[in-house]
């Protein structure tokens, strides 16, 4: 089935909100929690750019899912047991992230579109009309928030170093990326 979220994290506001839909099932739910003590801003107060831990591992690959597309692909490690792998194209535009559950041998697989680093309003970060919740389900287990692997590939909360796991023969160079 196809399957979208949409999520919108508000750091400065301290919560998190989500959207999710199973197109034929006319499942549809929206639901928000509070973030600030399980995702506390970071340091200096500035979030650093989570593309800049990948290292390249492969070029001009065919992107997961894509038809006619290729991208570089670039990998980090998210914990001990996940791998996160992003495709970023000639024009420095994300195209699909990849989480790899290394434990369990499986693999969730994200198409990126309309990606921009550009800055934009701060409505952009309210749920908007189109998303009709009829009712918003206010959750109450936050702390489990920084383990999400959501979070941890664009939030990556301090845990200490995470053995990267790329293999040691692939081309140790950083993502040419936006900041």
């Amino acid at each position: 089935p196809h399957v979208e979220s949409r999520v919108i994290f508000r750091g400065d506001l301290g919560r998190l909100y989500a959207r999710t839909t199973v197109g034929a099932d006319g499942f549809d739910q929206c639901w928000s929690v509070r973030t600030a003590e399980a995702v506390p801003p970071p340091r200096g107060g500035s979030q650093p750019n989570p593309f800049t831990r990948g290292i390249l591992v492969g070029q001009n690959l065919a992107v997961p899912g894509a038809t006619n597309k290729v991208a570089n692909k670039y990998s980090f490690s998210l914990n001990e047991r996940k791998r996160a792998e992003i495709y970023v194209d000639g024009s420095s535009e994300l195209r699909a992230i990849n989480v790899d559950d290394l434990h369990n041998d499986r693999t969730a697989s994200v198409l990126v579109h309309d990606w921009s680093t550009q800055k934009i309003g701060d409505a952009w970060f309210d749920p908007s009309e189109e998303w009709k919740c009829e009712e918003l389900q206010f959750l109450h287990y936050a702390d489990f928030i920084a383990d999400w692997d959501l979070i941890q590939f664009f939030f990556p909360v301090g845990r200490g170093p995470v053995k990267n796991h790329v293999p040691e023969h692939h081309e140790q160079s950083r993502p040419w990326l936006p900041t």
